[in-house]
């Protein structure tokens, strides 16, 4: 039986930037370790046979949450941070702990496929699907910028001032990677090459992270698989985030960054109350994506009544001659 892990990472240092949707909170750790019980109760639960981990450089992770991963058998693994580090004062300095992270599994033997989300994700099915791609090809997300849209082009003028290439690389976000440990070791080659020359060039990038997997899947001579079907980015705002199609396709997997503060923290008291998860409809509504309804107008209600009519009326006519 193939071993499969399924883990999230999270990184602290006193001074260095994490996460700007956690905002400057001085309960920031607890906030991201409640997010990343989430995320491990909701993978083992739609996914039992995977070994799930929490991956961190605490020299202890505080004892309430240290229980909840023995309870509910997620692992919880030190590494430390050593690879792909910046500066204190480097945007986004703490994200490239996740690249560090992968490097230390795509050297492990004791996994054949890895699959690491953020720790503001949910996992709300089994992946079991999604591992008979991720086995055999690279498998990240396509976020779908299209060329003219500024947060796009401000990625691409840092890639072609680091590259000088034309070219138009696509976007994959930095919440979603899946591969074989083979598979990924590969990969890894390529962020290496990335974060060298970034290094060697003293560049600074805006991206975190995400700029060094966008550069290394461009340069990547493998086969790269859209995980899009599996997962999706949501930004929550105070008005509804209507979710439509993906209510009635299989989703895998929701990751919902403005909800680390708000509904990531009131799942994780649900789970401590309940030892279980909401109804996906109820994770839906909370995360602030309810089920879209179509709003009631009389002059619709006209139509959809005439047309009726007309059939009814058409029905009569047809059955008479």
């Amino acid at each position: 039986m193939k071993r499969r892990l399924i883990c999230c990472s999270f990184a602290s240092k006193e001074g260095y930037n994490g996460s700007a949707n956690a905002g400057k909170n001085i309960d920031a750790v607890d906030i991201y370790i409640k997010n990343a019980c989430v995320c491990c109760f909701s993978a083992k639960k739609y996914n039992p046979t995977c070994d799930v981990a929490f991956i961190h450089n605490l020299s202890e992770v505080p004892e309430q949450y240290d229980k909840f991963f023995k309870k509910h058998n997620i692992l919880s693994i030190y590494v430390p941070y050593e690879k792909y580090t910046f500066p204190s004062t480097y945007k986004w300095s703490l994200a490239f702990y996740k690249l560090c992270v992968l490097d230390y599994l795509a050297h492990q033997e004791k996994y054949d496929a890895i699959a690491m989300v953020d720790t503001d994700t949910i996992i709300i099915d089994s992946l079991e699907s999604m591992w008979e791609v991720s086995e055999t090809r690279l498998m990240l997300y396509n976020v779908q910028h299209p060329n003219d849209l500024e947060a796009y082009q401000e990625r691409l003028k840092e890639y072609r001032r680091l590259y000088s290439a034309n070219v138009f690389p696509s976007v994959w976000g930095g919440e979603f990677i899946s591969a074989s440990r083979i598979i990924l070791r590969e990969f890894m080659e390529e962020c290496k090459k990335v974060y060298d020359k970034i290094i060697e060039n003293n560049f600074e990038t805006q991206f975190g992270d995400e700029f060094i997997t966008f550069c290394a899947a461009e340069n990547y001579k493998g086969k790269i698989s859209d995980a899009a079907p599996y997962i999706r980015r949501y930004w929550t705002v105070n008005i509804y985030f209507q979710v439509f199609t993906d209510h009635a396709l299989k989703l895998k997997i929701m990751h919902i960054p403005n909800e680390k503060n708000s509904g990531f923290l009131r799942i994780y008291n649900y789970i401590l109350k309940k030892g279980d998860l909401p109804q996906k409809d109820v994770i839906f509504k909370i995360m602030g994506c309810p089920k879209v309804k179509r709003p009631i107008y009389i002059r619709n209600i006209m139509y959809q009544g005439c047309r009726k009519a007309g059939r009814i009326v058409e029905k009569i006519f047809r059955s008479g001659t």
